[in-house]
């Protein structure tokens, strides 16, 4: 039963939930005429996935851990290394099982999914930027994943948005994680000159409160969306940039999380309420 636990934990199954989320969005705009049973297996491809990439991560990442993050399972020795192999492995195994599933090519395009999870975690995670794109890209895959279909375009400024979102946070939480990264001589986008880092974050401030809106003006979505977009998402845009300026880099990490997620509610909202 600990080990049940532990495989939970370390899988980081709220992240995994959410990721789940975004992919049934997508399947729901772009292929809810297909059966039931497609939407599964695309969730449980997508929910092992990120699991797999979690556990890989804190594999790759367990010196930095213990300064970072040291009440995680590997950096607190809570499991061993060889039990989060074991877990790796099922997650792997479960999510092409169910990626096959549902089709030969949503096999393939988690196959793709876990090879770019594993590259990040051994080689690119410790490259500025490219580590912070790559994972964002992979939120807005997760999108893209669930709608992929004939009608996928329908989820494009959907994911485009989950991935600016997420592309800052990555940023943010490197920066709330430089000592340990400093401590492991991993050169994360926290090595880079601020200067730089700032001029990003405010591109993708300005980029992304330009592109929220598009959905709504191309009659993509509703008045729904535009209103939740408005009266949330939006202000915990200006809130996130807000904590950056002051240094309070896990507050500007949390505003942006909250913003994706109410993100995602209100493209939801607007698929089923329809105002």
């Amino acid at each position: 039963m600990k080990n049940l636990v532990y495989f939970f934990q370390i899988i980081r199954v709220g992240n995994a939930l959410i990721a789940s989320a975004g992919i049934a969005l997508g399947w729901i705009f772009c292929n809810d005429t297909l059966p039931i049973s497609d939407l599964i297996f695309r969730i449980f491809a997508g929910f092992f996935a990120l699991g797999y990439g979690n556990i890989i991560n804190d594999i790759c990442d367990v010196k930095t851990d213990k300064i970072s993050h040291p009440n995680r399972l590997l950096a607190s020795g809570k499991i061993t290394l060889k039990f989060a192999i074991i877990f790796a492995i099922i997650c792997f195994i479960l999510s092409a099982f169910a990626g096959f599933c549902a089709s030969y090519k949503l096999g393939a395009a988690t196959l793709i999914a876990l090879f770019v999870l594993t590259l990040y975690s051994v080689s690119l995670k410790a490259t500025p930027f490219a580590g912070n794109f790559v994972v964002a890209l992979l939120t807005g895959y997760a999108l893209i994943f669930g709608g992929l279909g004939e009608n996928v375009t329908k989820i494009l400024y959907p994911a485009i948005l989950a991935f600016l979102a997420n592309f800052a946070r990555e940023i943010v939480k490197d920066l709330s994680d430089e000592e340990g990264d400093k401590s492991a001589g991993l050169k994360t986008t926290s090595s880079v000159s601020l200067k730089y880092i700032k001029a990003v974050i405010y591109l993708q401030f300005i980029v992304f409160i330009v592109v929220a809106p598009v959905p709504f003006f191309l009659d993509l979505l509703g008045k729904t969306y535009i209103l939740i977009t408005v009266s949330f998402v939006t202000p915990l845009h200006f809130m996130y940039i807000k904590y950056f300026r002051e240094n309070d880099y896990k507050n500007a990490s949390k505003s942006l999380k909250i913003q994706m997620i109410i993100g995602l509610l209100a493209v939801a909202a607007d698929y089923f309420l329809k105002l």
